[in-house]
């Protein structure tokens, strides 16, 4: 992978300066896997914070995000650099080493350092035999104490780079708790491993882990995943990718009596502004078979591909019929049109109120039915409505 052609010359400005400025982590990693990777994350030894700054400003924008912490943010044109001091779990600490600062680090294939100036990898850890075996293991019997949620981070990567989680790795993860981590970062985490190539071993890793048990208690895992692996194939038939997302959720949640409360728990309301809340009901019912009543009842509450997809994937079934039946009901793009509205019952003389209500209601049961599907059969309806209810 190239660097930008800035990097060598700041690497160079931060020696000149008494320091030591390594490319750690997650760019160093899939440079070894040959994967490509835009974030460039430094860690400089040697300076503390406010020289180091003052050489960052030479090449760009610099500054502080996270003082107490030892981050700082550098740009140069496009591109944005983090930067950040060796951390001992208190404060910035310039005169930690490196064989230090690695312990800070989750797993050993992170806790790689690259020299932009000689061009070597150091590895103090065995991160590249790691790589080498596919295998993950963590820096060391503290990296998952010092944060729990590399717990989940350690199942996204075994997702994401097709690893294996090492046996004592975990037996790590199974007695770490997620419990005090803040609902967002839990959740951002989850759903990486749901869009990740294999979201269905993503499942099954979870379950294995006991964190799947911790996130959603009532969900069992084995039985989410292996109706994962239905759907997953089925997947680019959406073309949305926020419905895609919902179908993941909904595929891993299908068993939730109270869907409800397990979302609000990490705040997962909604999906690209779909109501994530109010659609798992609906998916819920797919697994019936789905009349063509359903369907266009279905199409009032989400995009009826949803519920056709997951309804054929789960039976085995090729869902490209069940679309273009979807279609031969005018509910493939979305809910059937409105024939008949207020104003329109207003001109015939009804007030607004519940018996406008119970009319609308009654006509909308009528073209889910099939029974009305015009303007005309509309109105005609709703003059026989009328007539039996004066």
């Amino acid at each position: 992978m190239k660097l930008h052609p800035a990097i060598v010359p700041l690497c160079q400005d931060l020696a000149d300066a008494g320091g030591r400025a390594y490319i750690v982590g997650g760019w160093v990693r899939d440079l070894h896997l040959g994967l490509p990777s835009k974030d460039v994350d430094f860690e400089v030894f040697g300076l503390d914070q406010d020289k180091i700054l003052a050489v960052l400003q030479r090449h760009g924008r610099a500054h502080a995000v996270g003082k107490s912490f030892g981050v700082l943010k550098l740009r140069i044109g496009k591109e944005e650099l983090d930067v950040a001091l060796p951390f001992d779990g208190q404060a910035p600490n310039p005169s930690l080493t490196l064989e230090q600062a690695v312990q800070r680090r989750d797993l050993r294939c992170n806790a790689l350092y690259y020299d932009p100036l000689s061009g070597e990898t150091l590895d103090p850890t065995g991160g590249l035999a790691d790589l080498q075996s596919k295998r993950l293991r963590a820096v060391s019997e503290q990296s998952l104490v010092q944060d729990p949620l590399r717990a989940l981070r350690a199942v996204r990567f075994a997702c994401t780079k097709q690893m294996e989680l090492a046996p004592e790795l975990l037996e790590q993860i199974r007695v770490t708790s997620l419990g005090e981590l803040a609902s967002e970062r839990v959740l951002g985490e989850l759903r990486k491993i749901l869009l990740s190539v294999d979201p269905a071993r993503g499942l099954t890793l979870l379950h294995d882990s006991g964190l799947g048990a911790q996130v959603f208690p009532r969900v069992d895992g084995l039985k989410a995943a292996e109706r994962m692996s239905q759907v997953q194939p089925h997947l680019a038939l959406l073309a949305e990718p926020s419905h895609q997302e919902v179908l993941l959720w909904g595929t891993w949640l299908l068993g939730l009596e109270r869907p409800a409360q397990a979302l609000a728990r990490w705040g997962l309301h909604k999906i690209g502004g779909a109501p994530l809340k109010h659609w798992l009901p609906s998916l819920k019912q797919a697994q019936a078979p789905l009349s063509d009543t359903d369907l266009r009842r279905l199409a009032d509450t989400l995009p009826v591909l949803l519920p056709l997809v997951l309804h054929h994937a789960l039976l085995g079934e090729d869902p490209l019929p069940g679309l273009l039946r979807a279609q031969d009901l005018g509910v493939a793009e979305g809910p059937l049109p409105v024939l008949l509205g207020g104003a329109e019952l207003g001109a015939l003389g009804l007030q607004p109120g519940p018996a406008m209500g119970q009319i609308l209601k009654a006509l909308r049961e009528s073209q889910w039915a099939g029974q009305v599907s015009t303007p005309q059969q509309a109105q005609a309806f709703a003059d026989q409505w009328l007539q039996r209810h004066p």
